[in-house]
Parts: structure tokens; sequence; C-alpha cells
């Protein structure tokens, strides 16, 4: 068995650690270091799920979503972040939101989710990708602590809400969704989703 190290220095350049080499030494030579350019790039939003310093119930660990997609089909990858809610709401109006955000192609982003049509509130959970109607343009699922949306691609920068149209609203009282994935194939792409329920003894 290798070491973790070994591990990640095969995916470095120069490959397989040297005969010989001790651990210290290899972690030392492929230092990989993370910078937080959030703020620089544009991502200034604050993700909601839950009380901020305790969390009472399981909803409120679960966190939310994010997907990277090019939703614009213009080569260059877009970020979509699901947002949350807390048990005791919030004043009318400052609700949090979704947020996609447009790559400019310098390192920065645009927060374009009203001009989207994407803006949406509620306990979102998570999200996938897929083009479920094979026009070419990436469609977006968004889970939720209730009803689900199914946004579909207009392909000229804008969603529309299809959820009811599609059937995948789902309407759960005891909960909505704590996972989903995108089973995509040549011809079809299928939405998975699973569901909280509460059972009392």
């Amino acid at each position: 068995m290798l070491p973790l190290t070994d591990v990640i220095s095969l995916a470095l350049p120069g490959g397989r650690p040297q005969a010989g080499k001790k651990d210290t030494e290899i972690t030392s030579a492929n230092e990989v270091n993370f910078i937080d350019v959030a703020a620089e790039s544009g991502l200034h939003v604050t993700t909601i799920f839950g009380g901020e310093h305790k969390n009472k119930y399981l909803l409120e660990t679960t966190g939310c979503g994010i997907a990277f997609y090019d939703f614009d089909n213009d080569g260059w990858l877009d970020i979509f972040i699901v947002n949350g809610t807390r048990l005791e709401g919030f004043p009318a109006g400052q609700e949090p939101v979704n947020h996609l955000f447009k790559n400019n192609r310098d390192g920065t982003f645009t927060d374009i989710t009203d001009k989207a049509g994407l803006r949406h509130s509620g306990w979102g959970q998570g999200c996938c990708v897929g083009d479920y109607d094979n026009d070419g343009w990436d469609d977006l699922f968004i889970t939720y602590f209730g009803k689900n949306v199914l946004y579909h691609n207009n392909g000229n920068g804008t969603f529309t809400d299809v959820s009811e149209k599609a059937g995948v609203a789902g309407n759960a009282p005891d909960g909505q969704l704590a996972a989903l994935s995108s089973i995509t194939t040549a011809t079809a792409t299928s939405i998975c989703s699973s569901r909280i329920i509460s059972i009392s003894i």
C-alpha cells in the first residue's frame, strides 16, 4: 500500500517518488497551496442553511449544493450556488436566494441571477445539471425541502421554471430530497431524487 504522499505525487510532475526519499521530503517538494480568491472574483454571497452557531435539526446540517457548468455554451465554466434559509425565516424581501454567476473569462464572475430568471428562495438542498430535452443547452434541477424546481435553459441566458409541467416538482409534506443524481444516455437524461421521510412509533 502506498502512503498518501506517494499517491499524491503520482498526479504531480515527475510521477512516482524516487526510492529512498522520505515522506517529509516528498511533501515539501510537492507542496500545494490554495488561496481564497472568492471576494476578488466577485463571489461574495452568503450561503444560509439553518442556525449560524447552533443546529437543532438534521435539516440544518446538510448544507446546500453548487454546480460548475457552462450554462451559456461559451466554453467557460459558470457557477450556480444553491441557498437555503433558517427555521425562524427572514423578513419579507430579505430571504436568501440562489445565485448564478457568469464567468467573465478574466478570473472574475458577475451575478446574473435576476436577469437569468433564477431568483428563488426556500430550503435548497442540492442541484444537478443535464440537457433533459436534448436541445443542446444544459438545464438545471434544484432540490428543496418542499417542492423541487426544474429550470429549462432557454439558450438566451434565461431560464423557465417547468417543474409542474415536467412532473418533477414533488409534494412531500414531511421533507424533500437528501440527494440527487443525473443519469445521461445518448438520447435522454433522467432525474433521480431521494426523499426524507418521518416515522412515528
